[in-house]
């Protein structure tokens, strides 16, 4: 359906491909990586990043399956994932699943944090607020 290309592909491709440039998290992950390594770490990243979405859509694939054959209802579409594997696994992988995601959540938040504390002490305290830097 074209439409989907649209609505979700396209709008998530561009920013997919553009907030390394201009979010401040990447540029913080830059800071604390050497120099020579700076390419081939943002390389691997983005590699072992992508195995994260394509592993959670072999979940919506399944979900799709088992719906089709009757044996799988999925009341909410974005609770897929955990629907699919409290269908199949036992009850302790979906507790490893929703700790997992909740550790991804929190990380990103983390990072999120992170970066807004050094716009605020290295761009706005010390440029503006810091009695020891001379005014220009």
């Amino acid at each position: 359906n074209p439409m989907v290309a649209f609505t979700m592909g396209i709008p998530m491709s561009v920013v997919l491909i553009t907030t390394p440039f201009c979010d401040q998290i990447f540029i913080q992950r830059i800071f604390a990586v050497k120099r020579k390594s700076i390419a081939s770490s943002l390389a691997i990243g983005g590699l072992s990043f992508g195995f994260i979405p394509i592993m959670l859509s072999l979940l919506g694939f399944i979900a799709v399956t088992l719906v089709n054959q009757n044996t799988l209802t999925v009341v909410n579409p974005e609770m897929v994932g955990p629907a699919v594997i409290a269908h199949l696994l036992p009850k302790a992988a979906l507790f490893i699943f929703i700790t997992m995601a909740f550790a991804g959540l929190c990380s990103t938040i983390d990072s999120a944090l992170c970066a807004m504390s050094a716009i605020g002490t290295v761009d706005i305290y010390k440029k503006y607020l810091s009695k020891t830097n001379p005014s220009p």
